[in-house]
């Protein structure tokens, strides 16, 4: 006789599955047993990739490009079709990419997502993964997105700093046009000014040049007076009784020509110094307005300067914008 563990449920389907149930608890061990190396296997492929003598892991970062560089160590064969995942402090992958740059001792990724790269920091796991070709594609599509709009956005940078350039310098230009303004006037003051002088000593030159001429011919006549005093008073020194009274009446007469002579003599040197100062002065100008000119000149040459630098600038963002494309 044949005693059943189920003797409400005969022929019921209440009866029908706890027995598979019941004969599904017996497969477990089997399962248990089959399933775990197979884990164990996988798990340790992963383990090799992340913490084995040939881990991969990111040893530097770059804001501009948003990549990530990361460190062969003794990994080789590295080719740009394969995929590699980051990895966060708990394991879990934050983005996948590709080698876009490949070195001797590293590799560059692409541009991530900006909320992917500020996940990633140095010393970060890397592994690598298996992307369909479908996936791989899409990854790599989207990477050359990003990469065209963070060179658009690059050169947009660039193409503002030499738009400041340019205003900087177009700033500079006009204060150095000012500037020459400035010297141009300074210059046609100081040219009127010296025409003024010039007119206004040559009066004075002229004027004391003809005092010097008379005192020279007041001088000349009182030189001869001296020389037939002179001459007088040698004839009475050659008598037997020179007249001694006469003489020493000569002999003032010489001595206050003497006098007449040397005063003379000294306003005439007076004269003479204020036709060098006179002309001193006009000099003085004339040196002015040489000094002014060279600074115009000099204005002249930086004025040429920023021309071509600022002639550069603009080149530069048109090449810029040329390359960023419509």
């Amino acid at each position: 006789m044949t005693i059943s563990v189920f003797p409400k449920m005969v022929n019921s389907p209440a009866k029908t599955t706890v027995v598979r149930l019941f004969q599904f608890r017996q497969l477990i061990p089997v399962l248990f047993f089959l399933l775990i190396p197979g884990l164990f296997l996988t798990f340790a492929r992963a383990a090799d990739q992340v913490v084995g003598p040939d881990r991969l892991q990111v040893d530097f970062t770059n804001n501009e490009s948003r990549s990530i560089s990361v460190r062969l160590g003794s990994v080789d064969g590295i080719t740009a079709d394969m995929d590699f995942a980051v990895l966060d402090s708990s394991g879990a992958q934050v983005a996948a990419f590709f080698p876009q740059e490949i070195l001797n001792d590293r590799f560059w990724s692409g541009p991530l997502e900006a909320d992917d790269y500020e996940k990633v920091a140095s010393g970060a796991a890397v592994i690598r993964v298996t992307l369909s070709p479908e996936d791989a594609a899409l990854l790599r599509e989207r990477f050359a997105v990003r990469r065209a709009v963070l060179k658009r956005e690059r050169l947009k940078r660039k193409v503002d700093d030499l738009r400041k350039d340019k205003d900087d310098l177009k700033e500079r230009i006009n204060e150095v046009k000012v500037d020459q303004v400035g010297l141009t006037n300074e210059i046609d003051s100081l040219r009127a000014r010296l025409k003024r002088e010039q007119d206004l000593a040559q009066r004075q030159v002229d004027d004391l040049q003809g005092r010097v001429d008379k005192l020279r011919e007041e001088r000349t006549d009182l030189q001869k007076d001296r020389e037939d005093l002179l001459d007088r008073r040698e004839d009475l020194l050659r008598r037997r009784d020179p007249p001694q009274e006469r003489i020493n009446g000569l002999n003032e007469d010489i001595a206050d020509l003497d006098r007449d002579i040397g005063r003379i003599n000294i306003r005439i040197d007076d004269l003479r110094e204020e036709i060098r100062d006179l002309r001193e002065e006009a000099n003085r100008i004339q040196a002015d307005i040489r000094d002014v000119q060279d600074e115009q000149r000099e204005l002249d040459v930086r004025k040429r300067e920023l021309e071509t630098e600022l002639t550069a600038v603009e080149k530069e963002i048109s090449r810029l914008r040329e390359s960023a494309g419509p």
